[in-house]
């Protein structure tokens, strides 16, 4: 073992560890709370490569480079740490919604304990576990050179493809698939994913990556001829296209012409207008649509936009309802499907359990509070400061990924309007990357930084 890395300087150490967190996440994140034994082998695969990779950085990069993407990282965790400090009595019995849970304390001689800001605390730590892998990608991304960022994005292409591969087989299989561990009642493509519709965000932001990486490849002469970009592209769009429609998620499906059209801008300067060009975009959409035309299960995907949802306006009514009544303190992250329970009016009660407000500003506003909106103010305002700097000349490089970023995390926040993409820790993960990506790249390391390791 101790030679395993001996060739391998600090910096290829740091993008391997760095680069398998993010395959880890995306392989065992998808399943949520319902899947607690996989999503703690995560957390903790996670923490030791976190550990690896503290260990092989110089401490003068960690305190050198992106302070800000480590102020980002400490504003994501300090809503779920302040909701588990212990409150006197006093305090937590003036929170708006608690006489219940003092009512119920009473009669167990608890009633005057020390309890946190959230009303499960247990849920709320499990959140707080979750969430710190992704905060962290945020700086340990934004420590990165454009070379790592670029293997990173390879990485989510390669898994979102074999994603791809187990979705084929989850659809031919059928229900109860073995290939399906989260949900085997589904007949959707779910790749690695619970949920339908984060397997849709997971294939639209690798679809943009991949074209990233094709015009990072192709603006450092890697791929030098119009064709070969084309028929890189076209095998891109055609994999994740299909893919995205297969999962029948309609916001995936919705969100698909904003990708299509963000990476035709990340393409732009190798795409000149050409008769080509006209001609294979023309045979891919005249292609699509036979292919739509003559598929029953593609023709099943289109109907579902027939179909009306009378389920998520009768949630949003119960979020905002339960928002209302615990207001400005909120009930703690982790902790909707029971304050959604406990306050669901009985016209709406049915077989089915809630367990998402299935609009994410909404369960956020409810579980965070008046302190959330104000934390998630702050990042925004960190973030669109990052951003809005110029780019000093050594930066330039990191452009292409930087705007990439900024697509990925588009689709996420508009999937978040009807759905809950980020409770996902696959796609917080990835969100925490695409957030790294907004900062501008670090210079490659010197010869003399570049020691060689051994582990």
């Amino acid at each position: 073992m101790s030679l395993l890395f001996v060739w391998l300087t600090r910096q290829d150490l740091s993008v391997l560890f760095l680069t398998l967190m993010v395959i880890f996440a995306m392989v065992l994140g998808g399943g949520g709370s319902p899947a607690p034994l996989i999503e703690m082998a995560l957390q903790i695969a996670m923490a030791v490569l976190v550990v690896l990779w503290f260990w092989v950085v110089p401490r003068a990069t960690l305190t050198a480079g992106a302070p800000l993407a480590w102020v980002l990282a400490g504003l994501v965790l300090v809503i779920p740490i302040v909701q588990l400090l212990p409150l006197p009595p006093s305090l937590w019995h003036a929170l708006p919604g608690r006489g219940d849970e003092q009512a119920a304390l009473d009669l167990v001689g608890l009633g005057n304990s020390w309890r946190p800001l959230s009303m499960a605390p247990y849920r709320t730590l499990a959140s707080l576990l979750a969430m710190v892998p992704a905060a962290l990608l945020i700086p340990l991304t934004a420590l990165q050179t454009v070379r790592a960022r670029v293997t990173m994005l390879i990485a989510v292409a390669v898994v979102a493809t074999l994603s791809l591969v187990v979705g084929a087989g989850q659809l031919l299989g059928g229900m109860w698939t073995t290939l399906r561990p989260y949900t085997p009642d589904s007949w959707w493509l779910d790749g690695f994913q619970a949920n339908h519709n984060a397997q849709a965000d997971v294939l639209l932001i690798a679809m943009m990556g991949a074209a990233a990486v094709l015009a990072e490849l192709t603006g450092r002469g890697f791929i030098p001829r119009l064709y070969h970009l084309l028929g890189l592209l076209a095998a891109n769009i055609l994999a994740f296209v299909f893919g995205v429609v297969l999962t029948s998620s309609r916001a995936g499906i919705l969100l698909l012409p904003l990708a299509l059209i963000l990476q035709g801008v990340l393409l732009r300067p190798w795409l000149a207008p050409s008769r080509r060009v006209v001609i294979i975009s023309l045979s891919m959409v005249i292609g699509g649509a036979v292919l739509v035309a003559n598929s029953e299960v593609l023709r099943g995907v289109v109907q579902r936009f027939y179909v009306a949802d009378p389920m998520r306006p009768m949630i949003w009514r119960g979020t905002w309802y339960a928002l209302v009544l615990h207001w400005p303190w909120g009930t703690g992250m982790g902790t909707f499907q029971r304050i959604y329970e406990a306050t669901e009016a009985l016209e709406s009660i049915s077989e089915w359990s809630i367990n998402r407000a299935h609009n994410d500003y909404l369960e956020f506003a409810l579980e965070a509070g008046l302190l959330g909106m104000v934390v998630l103010l702050m990042l925004v305002i960190v973030l669109v400061w990052a951003i809005s700097r110029p780019a000093r000349p050594e930066h330039e490089r990191s452009r292409v990924l930087s705007f990439y970023a900024k697509g990925g995390l588009a689709i996420l926040a508009l999937h978040s309007l009807v759905d809950y993409p980020l409770r996902s820790m696959s796609l917080a993960c990835l969100a925490g990357v695409l957030v790294g990506m907004l900062f501008p790249a670090q210079a490659e390391l010197v010869p003399d930084e570049q020691m060689k390791v051994g582990v």
